[in-house]
């Protein structure tokens, strides 16, 4: 399904997770920036280490956003954790469904 225009009205950053060093997590020094849709809810879902964890948000982003699993994506300045990243592909259009948290 397409995502019609007028729903990705918020502008969300992403930096990128890149990995973890000695020091803690590397994130990217770049941030990306995409359009986006954000809806606030709560769902238990499977983390991708297989544990139950809560999402608190989920977001529509157009498809071939960059994004990784542990990035960080902030919308109006509320930061969120990307627990999944879910693809949507399909005839008329796609896009890919973001789990945070």
């Amino acid at each position: 399904m397409r995502i019609p225009s007028f729903l990705l009205n918020q502008t969300a950053e992403i930096n990128l997770h890149k990995g973890s060093s000695a020091y803690g997590d590397v994130y990217a020094s770049n941030p990306n920036y995409t359009k986006a849709y954000l809806e606030s809810s709560s769902r238990m879902i499977k983390s991708p280490s297989g544990d139950d964890t809560v999402a608190t948000a989920i977001a529509l982003v157009p498809y071939g956003t960059q994004i990784t699993l542990n990035s960080h994506f902030t919308v109006d300045n509320h930061t969120y954790t990307v627990i999944g990243i879910i693809p949507n592909k399909g005839f008329t259009g796609s896009h890919l469904e973001v789990v945070l948290q």
